[in-house]
Formats: structure tokens, sequence, C-alpha cells
């Protein structure tokens, strides 16, 4: 996808579009993965700083304000692990990494609508667990595409952990206008914690 236009001033960019521009939903879920796994080694790319926020910074700030909001007992466990896992923070992520951000363009997937953070891979996997919207989640399904990640050299532990603490952090306080999603991310969290 090639840069059109940009204004600093307004941080805007003017893309291409994306032809035919389907998103990864549509696809047979262990296609979908391997297309999300393919396209983000294109993405995750080798970088130590920069005027992107490191994962681990910003998800600190979430938990401390996500206390703040909620008592649910997932806060105090993905809290508990969070503190213990040493963030790493040596590659560039998409941030928002999921099957409606992976679009088709002339014959190859690109990810859209990034929220670039400096983390791992890991990290940026785990909201593939409770997409696509259309496909509700279940164990077998999570731990199919767990295995998927690690098959592909991804560190399974990791992973783990990091849906953990981001399922927590998206999922809760629970939502009234965004029920669904937050009882998405939760759902695969507990299965996580069995």
């Amino acid at each position: 996808m090639r840069l059109l236009r940009r204004d600093i001033g307004r941080r805007a960019l003017l893309i291409e579009r994306c032809i035919p521009g389907h998103d990864a939903s549509a696809l047979d879920d262990n296609e979908a993965i391997r297309v999300a796994l393919d396209t983000g080694r294109e993405l995750w790319r080798p970088v130590t700083r920069g005027p992107v926020r490191r994962a681990g910074d910003e998800m600190a700030r979430w938990l401390r304000a996500l206390e703040q909001r909620s008592h649910h007992p997932c806060v105090a466990i993905a809290t508990k692990l969070f503190a213990s896992m040493s963030p790493r923070h040596d590659v560039l992520v998409h941030g928002d990494f999921h099957h409606h951000n992976l679009l088709r363009h002339t014959g190859r997937w690109l990810a859209i609508d990034p929220k670039p953070l400096i983390a791992e891979p890991e990290f940026d996997v785990v909201t593939l667990l409770w997409n696509p919207l259309q496909l509700e989640p279940t164990r077998e399904i999570t731990e199919r595409r767990m295995r998927q990640f690690a098959a592909a050299g991804l560190d399974e532990r990791r992973v783990r952990d990091w849906a953990i603490v981001r399922g927590t952090q998206l999922g809760l306080p629970l939502d009234l206008n965004a029920r669904e999603a937050s009882t998405r991310q939760l759902s695969v969290v507990y299965w996580l914690l069995e």
C-alpha cells in the first residue's frame, strides 16, 4: 500500500485504497490465522526506541486506571501477572492486530488501522483470540489458535500471559454498550486461567 499524501501538522496520512478490500474474517479460521501470522512477520520489525510508545509502559498505566474503576477478580490476577512478565520492547507491533484489520489487496494481505507500539509479537497476536466478531470463541478454537502461534515460533507462555493481561484490560469494566466484546475477551481469559 502506498502513501499518497501526508499532513504532519494534522497527523494525517492518505494511503491508496485496498482492492478488493475483503478482510480475513471471511476465511477459514486456520487460514485466517496463517494469513495473520504471515502478515505479522512482515510488520514486526526490530526497534528499541523512537516516537512510538512502549506497550509495557502503556499497559502499566491502563492497569492502574482499571484498578481504580473495577474490583473484578481478574484485575488483580492480570496486574500480578503483568508485574512478573518483564515485557519486551524490541519490535514495532501493529497494536490492533485482528481479522477485521487484515485486508486483501491485489493478491496480498495488508494490515490497516494500526495503533503502533513497541512490544513483542506475542503482545500483538492475542487480539486474534477473540476475533472475528461473527465467530463465537470457544475453548477449542482458543487452544487450536494457541497451538498455531506456538508452531509459528511464538512463545506460547508469553501469548497466554499477554492474552490474560490484555483480555482483562480490554474486557473490563463490563460496559453495557460493549458487553458482547467484553464477554468474548473475558471468556478467553477464563479459559487460559484454568
